[in-house]
């Protein structure tokens, strides 16, 4: 999805459990999205899909953990993720962290990613509150086989330096982590 951004979007359901017609019905809809870029992916998902904006009743349940994604399915849900890149640049957009700044954060990781030529194998993302609110705002990055980075109280400018220093060059901004703060 997405003319600039080529999200990739996996859409999961059980043969013979699932609504068919559900399926075939959201798959169309995917296919038909016309926009440039997919940003706060999960959302804009929704709201892209449902055709409508700032519902304030939760259409869809947003999770990064597999064990509720699996309930869903058992229970005929449809299950929706997008990215499946080889990195994840995750952004903590809680109330905590967009208060914190987060957002200004998230639009930066975005740009960076798109401008250095990484959106092949970057996909930055939001989620809700990490759990952490003195650290905000929070970004965390997982790449397979290697331990999840979490980057603590970044900026825009930290968010650059990321982006050159750990997406592209693979060397750890180790002076933003979290096991680099005092407690």
């Amino acid at each position: 999805v997405g003319e600039i951004s080529k999200t990739n979007i996996c859409l999961m359901y059980i043969n013979g459990l699932t609504d068919i017609n559900l399926v075939n019905e959201i798959k169309s809809k995917i296919k038909n999205i016309d926009i440039n870029s997919l940003i706060m992916t999960d959302k804009a998902l929704e709201e892209l899909i449902l055709k409508q904006k700032y519902n304030p009743f939760p259409l869809a349940r947003y999770t990064e953990r597999p064990d509720i994604a699996s309930i869903s399915l058992m229970k005929n849900k449809v299950v929706l993720r997008e990215g499946g890149e080889a990195i994840r640049v995750v952004v903590g957009m809680a109330t905590c962290g967009i208060s914190a700044g987060a957002r200004p954060v998230l639009n930066t990781l975005v740009e960076e990613v798109n401008n250095s030529g990484l959106a092949s194998k970057v996909t930055v993302s939001q989620t809700g509150c990490i759990g952490l609110c003195q650290y905000e705002p929070i970004v965390e990055i997982v790449e397979a086989g290697k331990e999840k980075v979490t980057y603590v109280k970044m900026d825009a400018e930290k968010a650059k330096r990321v982006v050159k220093e750990h997406l592209d060059g693979g060397k750890v901004v180790t002076e933003f982590t979290i096991a680099n703060q005092n407690a």
